[in-house]
């Protein structure tokens, strides 16, 4: 009973990487963290754009979303913790980026799903996210908790404004008006032109969305009761089974994963294994084919 009650000390997976692979993941980080770092300048508002592809006549499109603001301050957070900048540095680019979110036109505190980064005027038609909102507003809360652990340095009173600032952004949008008391779950989004809640809800729970749903809730911006209300349907492959998804893709599975803990065992860390595993072997199985095709099979 002692021995099978000891904690299981599992290899982090870091440790599993040799050299050569974490250098190779690190130089991803770093060339990652670059395009952030170039492109939040000030002609774009320090504000991330939404792409860059050197194909076209015009490589960066001067729009960017919600989910990309939120993003963007998690890069900053991220190369300072990877030593890519010092403290001093991040907090500086931080400021920036929130001094340009408190100028953002907003709908009942939500930023809307696109902006034009060099004019900061929403796109039209305007549009607001819920799943675009959930993910802003959770990345928010990892930058708040970021900003709290930073408070006994020598930067504690910008650190202090910077949390009282982010935390009025967290506490202004208000996640009900996107809940559909009748059917208990969040709506995809609000149509600002037409004046209405668009008529489509996410039911399930393996999906993108989850993370507004979790944020409602621990909002009190709508009935914790929804989260019972999330589909658990789960779908077999071989001996396997797993929860469905939205469209089936990785990101309706592991986007929520950047900064919700996936606890080991549960249903969504299974369904996020079982997704990988299924994309393995659909992969595997084109791979098959399009080798029969080459050699006339």
């Amino acid at each position: 009973m002692w021995y099978i009650s000891k904690p299981k000390e599992e290899e982090k997976a870091k440790e599993k990487l040799n050299k050569d692979e974490q250098e190779y993941i690190k130089k991803i980080a770093k060339d990652t963290w670059e395009y952030f770092s170039e492109y939040m300048n000030k002609e774009n508002n320090f504000l991330p754009p939404d792409n860059y592809q050197e194909s076209r006549r015009e490589k960066l499109v001067p729009r960017t979303s919600s989910t990309n603001i939120g993003l963007g301050l998690l890069t900053i957070v991220s190369a300072y913790d990877l030593k890519f900048i010092e403290l001093d540095k991040a907090i500086t680019k931080l400021e920036n980026v929130i001094d340009t979110i408190q100028k953002l036109d907003k709908w009942n505190g939500h930023l809307y799903n696109w902006y034009n980064t060099k004019t900061l005027k929403p796109l039209i038609p305007r549009y607001v996210s819920t799943v675009d909102s959930g993910n802003f507003v959770g990345y928010l809360y990892t930058l708040k908790e970021f900003l709290e652990q930073k408070k006994y340095t020598q930067y504690k009173d910008r650190v202090e404004m910077l949390i009282t600032i982010v935390d009025k952004i967290i506490q202004d949008t208000d996640f009900s008006y996107l809940y559909s008391e009748e059917n208990r779950l969040l709506s995809i989004g609000y149509n600002i032109e037409e004046n209405k809640l668009t008529d489509t809800y996410y039911d399930l729970l393996a999906s993108e969305a989850r993370q507004a749903s979790l944020i409602a809730i621990a909002k009190k911006d709508i009935e914790a009761k929804h989260w019972n209300n999330l589909s658990r349907t789960l779908t077999k492959l071989d001996k396997y089974k797993g929860l469905v998804s939205w469209s089936g893709t990785a990101f309706e599975y592991l986007m929520p994963n950047i900064n919700i803990k996936r606890y080991k065992g549960s249903l969504l860390d299974e369904s996020c294994k079982f997704m990988i595993m299924s994309q393995q072997k659909y992969a595997n199985k084109l791979r098959n084919t399009l080798g029969n095709i080459r050699s006339g099979i």
